[in-house]
């Protein structure tokens, strides 16, 4: 780490000047859409530019079989056999370590399985120095990437891509072979133990999956709603109209609320109609004409239906410690509540 004299350093000193290429990549680094210095971090208030926040993080990397140690299953002239298991071993990460008689601390034994294929963030300084520009250099925990195009490819395409057998034609290039511990995996897109809000690795999938199924049954019952709202029809047609019109508004402004909540815990959140139509619980109505009655009576099952998958949602969120989302989601029990209370009274009068 010192002493401190790459050409960053000369740059933070003011002693030189990057390159319009250099500062667009630091420029990237250290943007909201890359994350990469929320891990390797470049500083702050009382720290030292060391590209790293010293946190362990598994990343989701498929074991690499061209490491010798997985061909060392027979003892040697010694007796010694170093790898048993052979290709068949996978690597235990920091949870070995805690799990083991060299953990110092007893405190972190009981930790050990939530650290299993966690690794240690490493620094990136001198990320690329090789002694020569032919020598091929190996990234990540067990060298499974080659080069830096490689690791930013990875990062990019692991949750995009197929998963495919080692060894496959399109390995690394249109598919990734299966991670060795994907019950600890990072699956929030970046690479700390935590995100931003404090919720487990485990938590935001879990969390971020329940809030896209709700948000595809939220958007159905918004366009159900609409769609009732433009054809209904009838004596009363003013009070109906504007009562689905109140209630479409409500709804709309649900989705917004729900898809920023999963992007701020770190997840992901629906992306096209085709997703919705995929996530979506509730069911369409594309008649040519519905009466009063049956519109009224649809939207208020429509509205207990969502009740019901809004409780299980909050069981989920209670369960990972998601204070924020819980509130968020009784208050939107309470609002569909209330559409269904008013549905309710309009059908005992139709």
């Amino acid at each position: 780490m010192n002493p401190f004299s790459s050409k960053y350093d000369y740059v933070q000193a003011g002693k030189a000047q990057f390159t319009p290429e250099e500062k667009a990549g630091y420029e990237l680094f250290r943007s909201k859409t890359a994350h990469c210095n929320e891990c390797h971090r470049d500083g702050g208030p009382g720290e030292e530019p060391l590209f790293t926040d010293f946190t362990a993080s598994n990343l989701g990397l498929p074991p690499n079989s061209a490491m010798p140690f997985y061909r060392e299953n027979k003892p040697d002239q010694f007796g010694y056999t170093p790898n048993p298991l052979g290709l068949a071993y996978i690597d235990p990460g920091v949870g070995g370590f805690l799990s083991s008689r060299r953990n110092p601390d007893g405190f972190w034994t009981p930790h050990a399985s939530s650290f299993a294929g966690r690794y240690k963030t490493p620094s990136l300084r001198n990320v690329d120095k090789r002694p020569r520009p032919d020598f091929i250099k190996s990234y990540m925990h067990n060298g499974y990437l080659k080069s830096l195009k490689e690791v930013v490819h990875f990062y990019n395409t692991r949750d995009a891509m197929p998963t495919c057998k080692p060894g496959d034609r399109g390995e690394k290039l249109t598919c990734w072979p299966a991670p060795e511990h994907p019950e600890t995996m990072n699956r929030n897109g970046r690479t700390g133990l935590e995100t931003a809000t404090g919720l487990s690795s485990e938590a935001v999938p879990e969390i971020s999956e329940a809030l896209r199924e709700l948000l595809a049954d939220v958007f159905t019952l918004y366009w159900k709603t609409k769609n009732f709202h433009w054809h209904i029809s009838g004596r009363q047609f003013r009070d109906y109209h504007l009562l689905l019109d109140e209630q479409a508004d409500q709804i709309f402004a649900l989705t917004d609320e729900i898809a920023e909540r999963a992007r701020k815990i770190g997840g992901s959140t629906l992306r096209s109609i085709a997703d919705i139509s995929r996530h979506q619980r509730l069911k369409d109505n594309d008649e040519e004409r519905v009466a009063p009655e049956k519109i009224f009576s649809e939207l208020r099952d429509d509205n207990f239906r969502l009740i019901q998958f809004l409780r299980p949602t909050h069981e989920i969120c209670g369960r990972h410690g998601d204070v924020a989302t819980t509130s968020l989601l009784e208050m939107w029990i309470d609002q569909a509540e209330r559409r269904r209370w008013f549905l309710t009274e309009t059908v005992n009068e139709i």
